[in-house]
């Protein structure tokens, strides 16, 4: 199955993360669950070692100070949780989060920090600062927007330059490395739009393969 060099990276949480494991799966792509030190799935799964959770811990502050976000205590479970979405998006070469702006978008994402919401959030800053292409879902749209680190856009009768999302045209697909991650709690019409993006790439790839193989059967000359 031409899928089988895909690899996905996620966080293994209920929800987005939790369904895009199952979608990988069915597609025949490797999934990764990057989970920190004592997750109850660790006895599954290699967890990060506490020297990868060193590693991440000064990207996280600069998130926080950015954003303006809280941090939790040190070493507790869920700093650890923060600090594992560095790694998801470290591993991956292209990031696919679903979840909800926390303004509408046409305020919310045309300027610094990133505004949305919850550790999607965090992930989504951590590409930022990463210069990976991102691609967001805004669940209550139903809607996907591509993040642009320069660009001109129209706002009140007039051009201003900034950094942000701006809506696409269409869907996009996957990367052979991808990190897909999202909100725990996602509507239907969030989770079929997961199993869209897994499919349309798994059936763009059986449709190049196909034709990879009329080709090696052509003559090399054309007679």
């Amino acid at each position: 199955m031409p899928t089988h060099d895909y690899h996905i990276y996620s966080g293994g949480a209920i929800g987005i993360d939790e369904y895009a494991e199952q979608c990988a799966k069915d597609c025949g792509m490797h999934m990764h669950v990057v989970i920190p030190p004592h997750h109850n799935r660790s006895k599954f799964i290699t967890p990060l070692h506490p020297e990868d959770l060193e590693e991440a811990e000064p990207h996280l502050q600069r998130v926080a100070e950015r954003t303006r976000r809280h941090l939790f205590t040190p070493n507790t479970f869920s700093r650890h949780l923060q600090l594992r979405n560095f790694h998801i998006v470290k591993l991956a070469t292209a990031v696919y989060a679903f979840g909800f702006f926390q303004q509408q978008p046409i305020t919310a994402t045309y300027s610094l920090p990133v505004n949305i919401q919850g550790g999607t959030g965090w992930t989504v800053q951590f590409a930022v600062d990463q210069h990976k292409p991102i691609y967001f879902y805004n669940i209550p749209e139903k809607r996907w927007y591509q993040y642009h680190a320069e660009h001109y856009y129209w706002h009140e009768h007039q051009w201003l330059f900034g950094n942000g999302f701006l809506p696409m045209q269409g869907s996009p697909t996957l990367h052979k490395h991808s990190a897909v991650v999202g909100s725990r709690h996602p509507t239907p019409e969030a989770l079929a739009e997961v199993k869209r993006l897994f499919q349309t790439t798994s059936s763009l790839e059986n449709m190049l393969d196909e034709q990879r193989d009329i080709y090696c059967l052509l003559p090399e000359h054309g007679d």
